[in-house]
């Protein structure tokens, strides 16, 4: 879900000049759930986000920024969930005058191991790998030190997951099965967002603001994604130029979306922010946060 918040009118609100290169870390929580057997677990992965950002132009940004979380939970008294999860997202946005466009890729993998306690034996081994593609247009108005905007996107994802198990038969004896589930899926989306500036010094301010949206399931070859884990809370250019969540959506159902975010210009070369997002009306509802720390040349 690619949700713009701001364009190019944004410059407006900041006295500072738009710097060319920006570098952001950052800490984030989501939630996953899947199920094992007749066990759902609920994970809360928690990690590190790193991003770069480039302004070739005053009309054109690019990024790139890679994340990785994890967390462990008990299966039952004898089994323990270990989950990783690692994506890479690529993008681009272009800007002209109160339009902005962008085009953006997503590549999520995780895995899920399943262990005896306080052995090496590895029970369930399910590995999901996901590629989803995002194109989005936004119409941003500036009045006042506030930006109104509506955007719409497109998005489509296709995923594989392949599950290994070892079961055991009515002879007591054990067994190893494995399977492959595909699947893929298109979305329409809808989004309205809000953002206001406050300036504090000459070379400080504070901007906030927030987004509601929904997500239209228009196709799909699959009832269920393996993983119910669409958010890896992303703000995929934290640059003076524009502020954009970029969330593309892996998944198989309709659902709306809310985000919050609160960013903070520091100094001249330093901005922190951090961002909440909580999806709503699917099978699972789900949230996520972010904090991050970025440096801007």
């Amino acid at each position: 879900m690619s949700t713009i918040i701001a364009a190019s009118n944004m410059l407006l609100f900041f006295p500072a000049t738009v710097q060319s290169a920006s570098i952001y870390y950052g800490y984030s929580q989501s939630d996953q759930t899947t199920t094992v057997g007749n066990n759902t677990l609920y994970f809360t992965p928690t990690g590190s986000n790193f991003l770069i950002s480039l302004n070739p132009t005053d009309e054109l940004s690019l990024y790139a920024e890679y994340s990785a979380l994890d967390d462990s939970q008990s299966v039952n008294q004898q089994a323990t969930g270990d989950l990783e999860l690692e994506s890479l997202s690529l993008g681009a946005g272009y800007y002209l005058d109160n339009w902005s466009f962008s085009l953006s890729y997503l590549n999520w993998q995780d895995e899920l191991l399943v262990s005896v306690d306080g052995t090496d034996i590895t029970v369930v081994t399910d590995n999901t790998d996901a590629d989803a593609y995002a194109f989005s247009i936004s119409f941003d108005k500036t009045y006042d030190n506030w930006q109104w905007g509506i955007s719409s996107g497109v998005h489509y994802s296709d995923w594989k997951s392949a599950t290994e198990s070892i079961v055991r038969t009515q002879d007591n004896e054990t067994r190893n099965q494995s399977g492959v589930d595909t699947g893929d899926s298109l979305f329409i989306s809808l989004s309205l967002s809000v953002a206001h500036y406050k300036a504090l010094t000459t070379s400080s301010g504070l901007m906030f603001g927030g987004s509601l949206g929904w997500n239209q399931l228009t196709d799909s070859e699959s009832e269920v994604v393996s993983r119910n884990g669409r958010n890896i809370s992303q703000i995929a250019n934290r640059t003076v130029r524009n502020l954009v969540t970029s969330q593309n959506i892996v998944g198989s159902e309709s659902y709306g979306q809310m985000n919050i975010f609160i960013s903070y210009d520091f100094a001249e070369h330093w901005v922190t922010d951090l961002n909440l997002s909580y999806d709503f009306s699917g099978e699972q509802n789900s949230s996520a946060w972010s904090i991050n720390l970025g440096y801007r040349f």
